[in-house]
């Protein structure tokens, strides 16, 4: 019986068809966007220290596309998250993590990635590991 329960949860557990990913990163804000198989609310757990994530953003509508916005972030600061679709359990990967620019002005170095396609694939993974080779090299 205890199998046929895992399975039915497995079944009906919702997954990311597009991961997170980050849009308009500045000094005190951020966009985290995201796509699901199946409509259903987004919760983002997320804070300074990756074992202790202690704020939360809940998207306003069961949907597909999620974009949420997370403002009155500090400049220049690592955070890390974690997100959960409706009742699954949250997905946590110390991958999941974005630094703040540096507030305007600042002096200190600042560097990021820009890729263009989100759809996995082999050229797009050869690209990924082409930008970690060479971020190695910097």
């Amino acid at each position: 019986f205890a199998w046929l329960l895992l399975l039915a949860q497995t079944s009906f557990a919702q997954k990311f068809v597009r991961n997170p990913y980050l849009q308009n990163l500045g000094p005190r804000s951020v966009i985290l966007k995201m796509r699901s198989d199946k409509p259903e609310y987004v919760q983002l757990l997320f804070g300074t220290d990756k074992n202790k994530l202690e704020f939360k953003k809940i998207s306003s509508a069961r949907t597909l596309d999620h974009d949420l916005q997370l403002d009155s972030l500090l400049p220049n600061t690592r955070y890390y998250y974690t997100v959960q679709i409706g009742n699954s359990q949250a997905v946590l990967d110390t991958n999941w993590q974005f630094k703040t620019a540096p507030p305007v002005g600042a002096k200190n170095k600042f560097s990021f990635w820009s890729i263009g396609d989100l759809y996995g694939g082999p050229q797009q993974l050869a690209v990924y590991e082409g930008f970690k080779k060479f971020r190695k090299n910097i």
